[in-house]
């Protein structure tokens, strides 16, 4: 019924269009930073419609609200302030099948493949499973992106076999994740499913930012990114549950 009603078209089509937009900041910016970012929108609109539409704001709320900007501000302290660039094709990738990233890249396929199944096949009814299928396919699409832009920034990339394949799955995730996620809003309350979304989205981005880009060098400080990242996104949800009434 949904995809007869013109308005609910139009806030689809609106919603769509601002997620290009931060696609785009995805894939030139390092997602460390980015994604934590996403949050500030959310805060900004309370903050607005307590300002010019008279809403009420428990002690409560503002806690809530307290706490996120603090972890926020926690993760931009830790993020990878360099995006690099690669010199060459054969630099990028390289660098994108060293064999841990390559680990990393088939897990990941194959958590997916079983919880798909899971959901498709078993009809499960745990948030866990939708919230998983979700951040991976997130995931995907921001990493598929960010190797096309690089993909184009390199000098002396003129093949079309590459980009082609990458935008193709960039919109293989986006179709997915969304089918995925409306499926999740008819068995879930939103209040409920949207913090959860929200941070494993964001985690499942940086992680595999992190970690299939190299964005940190060091051992050292790939500890304690993770660390900061974990606690601070635990603050983050536990926020956003304060912020609903």
């Amino acid at each position: 019924e949904r995809v007869k009603d013109r308005l609910w078209i139009s806030g689809a089509l609106l919603a769509y269009l601002g997620e290009c937009g931060n696609w785009f900041a995805l894939s030139q910016i390092s997602p460390t930073i980015v994604t934590p970012l996403g949050i500030i929108s959310v805060v900004t609109n309370v903050c607005l419609a307590h300002l010019y539409l008279n809403e009420k704001l428990s002690q409560r709320q503002i806690t809530g609200y307290g706490l996120i900007m603090v972890a926020v501000l926690g993760i931009l302290l830790v993020a990878p302030k360099e995006h690099k660039i690669y010199a060459s094709v054969d630099e990028l990738i390289q660098s994108i099948t060293q064999p841990f990233a390559l680990f990393l890249l088939f897990l990941s396929l194959g958590l997916q493949s079983m919880f798909l199944w899971i959901v498709l096949m078993k009809g499960t009814h745990r948030i866990f499973y939708y919230v998983a299928i979700c951040s991976f396919f997130g995931a995907y699409t921001v990493s598929c992106s960010k190797l096309l832009s690089m993909h184009i920034q390199v000098e002396g990339s003129k093949s079309m076999y590459f980009p082609i394949l990458m935008l193709f799955l960039v919109l293989l995730s986006v179709l997915s994740q969304e089918w995925i996620k409306q499926h999740a809003i008819t068995k879930f309350p939103i209040s409920q499913f949207h913090p959860y979304l929200y941070a494993g989205f964001n985690t499942s981005v940086v992680l595999s930012s992190v970690f299939f880009f190299h964005e940190i060098p060091s051992l050292s400080g790939n500890l304690l990114f993770v660390t900061m990242f974990v606690i601070c996104m635990t603050v983050i949800v536990r926020g956003i549950q304060m912020t609903h009434k």
